[in-house]
């Protein structure tokens, strides 16, 4: 054909057709010959750090995750999923994952790096696919040593129990490599009053509490665990917790001195209200006299515990302390006083103006809604020595009349039906009787422990 001549028709659709064959292999970042497929990062034109540290710990995950991005020739991401980007240093030990496929975004995150070298500089390194890696140049040295814990730091157990998990720390060296035989010393807060472990570390570089037995009552106690080399420490929290709640059948017991007398019983509820069998209870003298039978007391199948006696007190008042181990809350104190019979009442008035002279008596009723009658008087309680300090007084109360101030305590008592009134230090005791507005006779009753004859007293308002 000649120059400048036109083509025939057909030969001119030929050359359309090539030029356009010759535009679409252009288009990407490689030819695609006839057959070949695109590789991964075919339209990649190089590799970008997006974020990594500049300085490292030896043997601690980098303090930046490294995050490498795949980017067009105009610097912008080619979003592709799956391609491999691998991580490499130039000097040391690299650890973690070293090979990440790219996200959605075309990103690769490197989450776990650590690396193991001397220190000095390193260059992190990241390649992928043909293209030129990229890489920064980290500054690295040594962390210090350190201590941590391996358990929650509040460990919760049974009062009176063993600990069943034990605490334990974990001790590594500048390198974060676990320290094998290294010491430990475990110690108690003073309240706990318990001696200090020291224990060595094994080859895993932890070490574990040998024993710890929480007190019968239930408390929190602090335990700080020391790295003797170091000084650095950790500490943990040990709760004592119960399972449900203790009761005694009395507070108060009076026994003949140098005699036997019974204690009371204890019984023992879970946290669902149902006895408990075979729970142990511990009793002990918290002040005073005495020889008590046990120690230690079991319930029995209905969640009370056998009998316990106390013999050879002396005259005066003993204090008993008894614990149901893992169900307690607070002691519970028996205060036991021990006394030569016989033991009598003692009129000590009048205290007041217009207390009456005697047990019966006729009070005239006055008018007027806020009028009241309160009947003042004294009662001390004696035995074949002398007055008895800290006795119990049982009253029994009229329902008609149940309102009673009791020794100096500002105190209103409708209830309970029976109200203990104590004696002082000189064996002494007085109450207030409020007597309603309304004609009539009332009257309240006392009596306790070894009393042979209890007092009624009977007041008449006409």
């Amino acid at each position: 054909m000649l120059i400048g001549a036109r083509p025939p028709r057909g030969a001119r659709v030929l050359l359309l057709g090539c030029v356009a064959s010759f535009l679409v292999a252009s288009c990407g970042d490689e030819a695609v010959g006839p057959g070949e497929q695109p590789g991964p990062g075919s339209q990649s034109n190089s590799l970008a750090i997006i974020s990594a540290p500049w300085h490292a710990n030896l043997g601690l995950p980098l303090p930046v995750k490294p995050i490498v991005e795949l980017r067009d020739a105009t610097g912008r991401p080619v979003l592709t999923p799956g391609i491999a980007i691998t991580a490499s240093i130039s000097t040391g030990q690299l650890s973690g994952t070293t090979t990440v496929a790219t996200n959605a975004q075309g990103r690769a995150s490197f989450t776990d790096l650590s690396i193991d070298s001397i220190s000095g500089e390193t260059e992190l390194r990241f390649s992928c696919c043909g293209l030129a890696p990229v890489s920064r140049t980290l500054s690295l040295s040594l962390a210090s040593a350190s201590i941590a814990r391996v358990d929650p730091e509040v460990i919760q157990g049974i009062a009176g129990s063993a600990l069943s998990s034990r605490p334990g720390v974990l001790l590594r060296d500048e390198r974060q490599k676990p320290r094998a035989g290294a010491a430990v010393r475990f110690e108690f807060d003073s309240v706990a009053a318990l001696p200090a472990f020291s224990v060595t570390t094994d080859t895993n570089g932890v070490a574990t509490l040998p024993s710890f037995q929480f007190p019968d009552l239930p408390s929190s106690t602090a335990l700080r665990a020391v790295d003797s080399a170091t000084g650095l420490f950790v500490t943990y929290s040990l709760v004592g917790i119960v399972r449900g709640n203790a009761y005694p059948d009395s507070t108060f017991t009076v026994v003949t001195a140098g005699d036997v007398g019974t204690l009371p019983r204890v019984a023992v509820y879970d946290e669902f209200l149902d006895p408990v069998a075979g729970a142990l209870v511990r009793y002990r003298i918290a002040s005073g006299d005495g020889t008590l039978s046990t120690s230690e007391a079991h319930t029995d199948a209905d969640g009370w515990t056998e009998p316990v006696t106390l013999s050879n007190s002396s005259r005066g008042s003993t204090v008993i302390e008894m614990v149901a181990v893992g169900y307690s809350r607070q002691p519970i104190l028996d205060s036991v006083i021990a006394v030569v019979p016989p033991l009598s009442f003692e009129y000590a008035g009048p205290c007041e103006p217009g207390c009456p002279a005697s047990f019966d008596f006729t009070w005239p009723l006055a008018s007027g809604p806020a009028w009241t009658m309160d009947v003042f008087f004294q009662i001390r309680v004696r035995d074949a020595i002398g007055p008895v300090p800290g006795y119990a007084i049982t009253l029994t109360k009229d329902p008609a009349a149940p309102y009673f101030w009791v020794n100096t305590f500002d105190f209103e008592a409708r209830t309970p039906e029976e109200l203990p009134l104590m004696t002082d230090s000189t064996g002494l005791a007085w109450l207030a009787w409020r007597l309603p507005q309304a004609a009539g006779s009332y009257h309240f009753t006392m009596g306790g422990p070894m009393i042979a004859t209890p007092w009624t007293y009977t007041a008449t308002v006409e």
